[in-house]
């Protein structure tokens, strides 16, 4: 076995090639990456501490052109999440789970999109969707 002494990496300093880069702004990483027909998505989530699904219509989102893909309880597969639940469960646990997701080729398209599906929870619309939403429920 070598003695410290005789290691010739162990305790020197040993410049960090990518620093540069890094300061500079001129480093890449995987998010400033963009394919092409790159999909982005956006999640609607609960703004309630507890509810249960009544309704969801991603009909408006799944019409529109710009759209990819619509995910929610009425049509994603079964993928077990959790302990005990599956995502885009009818069953909403906490403030942030997930309801639906909207996959569009543009990021303001899927940010606009995911806040206009409707969802109606037990007891009522859920808080914090669209304003159209709520008025169409009589909120």
């Amino acid at each position: 076995m070598k003695r410290d002494a005789e290691l010739g990496a162990v305790g020197k300093p040993h410049p960090r090639l990518e620093g540069p880069d890094k300061v500079s702004g001129r480093a890449r990483y995987a998010c400033d990456l963009r394919l092409p027909r790159q999909l982005y998505a956006r999640v609607l989530r609960c703004p309630l501490p507890h509810a249960r699904l009544s309704r969801i219509d991603t009909s408006r989102a799944e019409g529109l052109r710009a759209v990819h893909a619509v995910l929610s309880s009425a049509n994603a597969p079964e993928i077990p999440w959790y302990d005990t639940s599956r995502l885009f469960d009818r069953e909403l646990r906490f403030v942030g789970e997930e309801v639906a997701a909207v996959a569009a080729y543009l990021v303001s398209d899927a940010a606009s999109f995911v806040s206009g599906i409707d969802v109606l929870v037990d007891g009522g619309m859920m808080q914090g969707l669209s304003a159209r939403a709520r008025a169409r429920a009589g909120a």
